[in-house]
This record gives structure tokens, C-alpha cells and sequence, in this order.
């Protein structure tokens, strides 16, 4: 049997054009047969968002993404764990061919097998070029450092560089 309810809200202010969501989701699974030996649980999972889009100027605008998850077995604690994420994005226009993102995200994922609990920090930058209809180049970088909260098992750091040249072709083909 799966149950679920959901809530939703979303409000857009003309004052300063701003948009605020939140939605919360919770969603309950029950079986007939438990085999918690097979992975086959009774759970509950709630998953809470919240977005605020805050234009501070016609070149700038903040975007807070928050969420929060929680999922619970009752007769397997060992696999419940809960989740936060915070992520704050600011989106720059810089003229009517470039713009550019910055933006961090801290993510606590607090696992009932302590051993599995980690946080993590993302930093994220990208920018784009539009040279012309057909050819944008995009240049992105995210550096993502994870820290276990015990012992040092699953730590680690890595940077992840992208670059795209897209050239779109006279027959709508992208390359």
C-alpha cells in the first residue's frame, strides 16, 4: 500500500517581482509480507522545499533553494536517515549575450549508521557566451568537498571543470 498527501504553495509579488514555493510531500509505504532481509520495509519519507527567487536588480538575482528529507523505517532503524540542503545561487546577466552563476550548496545527510553521516560543501560557477544564434560557449567549474562526522572513510575533495563550444547547424542539429 502506498499513501500519499501533498501541500503546495507558491505567491509571486509584483512590489519587488519576487517568488516564494514551499512544498511538502509525505509519503507512507507499507507491505503485506515485511522481509527487511530483502530490503522489503515498511517506511515513511517526508521531503520539505523551499525556493525564494529575489530579483535585486535587472542584472542580478538571488535564488535559496532549501530541502529537507526524512525517511524513517520502523523496523529497520539502521537504514532511516535525514537530509538538509541549503543552497544559495546568485545569477548574474551581464549584457544580452552573457551571463554567469555562482552559487554554494552545505548538504547534511545525518545517517542513523553514524559511520555513513557526512556534510558536504559545493561550490558551483558558470558562464556563457552567446556569439552568435548558432555558436555559445559555456564555460563551468564545481568543487565538492565531503567531510565524514566519523573517522575520515568518506572524505574527499574533487573539481569538476567543463567547457562546451555549441554550434548548432542549419539543419537544427546541435554539436
Amino acid at each position: 500500500t502506498n499513501t500519499n498527501f501533498d501541500f503546495q504553495y507558491n505567491q509571486n509579488f509584483s512590489g519587488n517581482k519576487s517568488e516564494i514555493s514551499v512544498a511538502d510531500t509525505y509519503d507512507l509505504r507499507r507491505y503485506v509480507n515485511e522481509a527487511v532481509n530483502l530490503f522489503r520495509s515498511y517506511y515513511w519519507d517526508n521531503y520539505f522545499t523551499f525556493t525564494y527567487n529575489l530579483p535585486v536588480s535587472k542584472t542580478f538575482t538571488w535564488i535559496f533553494e532549501d530541502e529537507y528529507q526524512q525517511r524513517v523505517y520502523p523496523s529497520d532503524d539502521p537504514r532511516g536517515y535525514s537530509q538538509v540542503k541549503l543552497k544559495a545561487t546568485g545569477k548574474i546577466t551581464i549584457d544580452k549575450n552573457s551571463r554567469a552563476r555562482a552559487g554554494y550548496t552545505y548538504i547534511n545527510n545525518d545517517e542513523n549508521t553514524k559511520a555513513k553521516a557526512h556534510k558536504n560543501h559545493i561550490f558551483n560557477g558558470q558562464c556563457e557566451k552567446k556569439y552568435s544564434d548558432r555558436f555559445k560557449v559555456k564555460l563551468e567549474d564545481t568543487y565538492h568537498n565531503r567531510i565524514s562526522l566519523i573517522g575520515n572513510i568518506m572524505d574527499f575533495n574533487e573539481n569538476d571543470a567543463t567547457f562546451q563550444a555549441i554550434w548548432k547547424l542549419r539543419s537544427k542539429v546541435e554539436l
